[in-house]
C-alpha cells in the first residue's frame, strides 16, 4: 500500500530513516562515495523536509520511500529508497508511478544519482516508455551525478 507520508511526526520520519539509511549506504557502497548528504539525515532533518514523501509499506511495515519536489511542471525525484531487504520487488517503480500520477500538472520529470550507479541508471532509462535525457557532471570532489530526464507518458 502506498500512501503519503506526515513527516512532521517523529514516529513517520524515524520509519523513514530506517528505509533511507541502509539504501543510501548501499548506493554509496557501489559508487564508491560515502558523502551522500542523506547519509546524515536525523529525524530532525527529515522532520524539517520541505518535499512531498510517499511511502511503499509491506504488511505493515514500511519498505520504500520517495519523495518528490514540484518546479513548475516538472516533478523532481529528490529521494528514492528501497530498504535492501525489499529490493528487486518493483516497490521502487511502484513508488514513481503513484507520485507522478499523484502530482497533477506534470510534464517532465527528473532524477538525479551517482554517474557510477549504473544500476539505477539502466533500471530508470530501461523502464521508461520514452526517452531519457542523460547529462552528467562533477557535483564535488570525486562525485560525478547524472541527472535523468523524460516526460511521463500522457494520460488518458
Amino acid at each position: 500500500m502506498i500512501q503519503q507520508l506526515d513527516m512532521t511526526q517523529p514516529a513517520v520520519a524515524e520509519q523513514v530513516l530506517q528505509v533511507q539509511l541502509p539504501a543510501y549506504r548501499v548506493e554509496a557502497e557501489l559508487i564508491g562515495f560515502d558523502g551522500i548528504p542523506q547519509l546524515r539525515d536525523t529525524v530532525q532533518t527529515l522532520m524539517q523536509a520541505e518535499e512531498t514523501f510517499y511511502g511503499y509499506a509491506v504488511d505493515g511495515t514500511l519498505a520504500g520511500v520517495v519523495a518528490v519536489e514540484k518546479q513548475e511542471d516538472v516533478l523532481h525525484i529528490t529521494r528514492l529508497v528501497v530498504h535492501p531487504d525489499y529490493f528487486r520487488r518493483g516497490i521502487g517503480r511502484s513508488l514513481v508511478q503513484y507520485a507522478l500520477e499523484s502530482e497533477p500538472g506534470i510534464r517532465k520529470f527528473a532524477v538525479s544519482t551517482g554517474a557510477k550507479n549504473g544500476s539505477a541508471i539502466s533500471r530508470t532509462r530501461s523502464r521508461s516508455k520514452r526517452g531519457w535525457s542523460r547529462r552528467c557532471a562533477t557535483a564535488m570532489p570525486r562525485k560525478r551525478s547524472c541527472n535523468l530526464s523524460s516526460s511521463p507518458p500522457m494520460r488518458r
